[in-house]
């Protein structure tokens, strides 16, 4: 099985170098360590160079892949300028569907974005569901959407094994970075250099580690059901 992964930049899903290689970001590794258990493998360190297995679509390539047919704009139904998220599942969704096929492998889609100034769940939700409908319609049915709230530095905090406050999500306060609670300065505070490079370290040393995220953090609990539930379902369509 592959992954097809897409992301902000690159300390979240990572980047693709100057020589072409991708460069994974610690969302990457938190993706891989959560399929770890359900593959039997890891796919990074078996993989024979970085892309083979956890490939990688920037957003720039998302968007130059062109407008697809179908979007739903916005309305009461789908919820106010969240066209945007369908329709950068939906390219994600078509370019697995189109791989999978030619390659005659399952793929698993994941599409990150932060939920950034979300402060109602209700707009968690509304921005999950806009991603998580756009891969359907393209005709493919094991895409995951990524999504932190309010930003994946509140997700890299919880999983600091210096966090000593588990009941703490932040997922109540907003994503701006003039907020008394802002992540970005207190993972920054926290591991002092958050580059992705440090980052991918401490996540290799064990500082960091994604299964210490509390259930209390639900958007981090709904990515890690969807991705067990579509990485199965893709296992089990291919035997």
């Amino acid at each position: 099985m592959k992954f097809l992964l897409s992301g902000e930049g690159p300390t979240d899903i990572g980047l693709r170098s100057y020589g072409g290689t991708f460069e994974h970001g610690p969302m990457t590794l938190f993706i891989d360590m959560l399929a770890e258990p359900i593959l039997g493998y890891s796919a990074r360190q078996i993989e024979t160079e970085p892309g083979d297995i956890l490939e990688f679509c920037s957003r720039q390539e998302l968007m130059d892949r062109g407008k697809p047919k179908g979007v739903k704009f916005a309305g009461k139904k789908y919820g106010k300028g969240r066209a945007y998220f369908t329709a950068n599942a939906q390219v994600l969704g078509s370019l697995a569907l189109q791989r999978s096929q030619s390659e005659r492998c399952p793929y698993v889609a994941i599409l990150f974005r932060d939920g950034d100034g979300t402060r109602s769940r209700d707009d968690w939700e509304i921005k999950w569901a806009s991603i998580e409908r756009g891969f359907p319609l393209e005709g493919f049915s094991h895409g995951v959407p990524m999504v932190p709230r309010p930003k994946v530095e509140a997700w890299l905090l919880q999983a600091h094994r210096d966090y000593d406050t588990p009941h703490v999500t932040y997922e109540g306060v907003t994503g701006s970075r003039s907020s008394a609670c802002d992540v970005k300065l207190k993972l920054a505070e926290l591991v002092t250099n958050p580059s992705r490079e440090h980052l991918v370290e401490l996540i290799d040393d064990g500082i960091i580690d994604p299964f210490a995220i509390s259930d209390a953090c639900t958007s981090f609990r709904a990515f890690k059901d969807a991705l067990e539930q579509k990485a199965r379902a893709a296992l089990a369509r291919d035997r």
